[in-house]
């Protein structure tokens, strides 16, 4: 409960169910390692059925959190990325988390 509200600080809490904040942490995780991913990976990341996923990537680009992108290199895959204030925001939440972790119950 206490990372749901601490994530509230940084993200509209409407748009972060499960899905979207698993979308959300595998684009984080590709882009500090400055890698695009594509959708249907970033689908797959969710367990959830592919048309949930689809609806929570598209409320992620309508936020403006996500960017949607061609891919260069085969014209019929769309990859994503988190745009650059998406992705200070993870980099920020997800350094307060690690702030209020114990090591001890690591």
């Amino acid at each position: 409960m206490q990372h749901r509200q601490r994530r509230s600080k940084f993200f509209d809490p409407q748009i972060l169910s499960g899905p979207a904040w698993d979308i959300l942490l595998d684009l984080a995780v590709a882009g500090l390692k400055g890698e695009m991913v594509p959708t249907s990976s970033a689908c797959a990341s969710t367990q959830v059925p592919l048309s949930t996923a689809l609806r929570h990537v598209n409320q992620l680009v309508e936020a403006g959190l996500v960017r949607r992108e061609l891919d260069p290199g085969d014209r019929r895959r769309t990859l994503l990325q988190l745009e650059p204030h998406a992705l200070e925001l993870m980099s920020r939440y997800l350094a307060s988390s690690w702030d209020g972790v114990d090591p001890k119950s690591t």
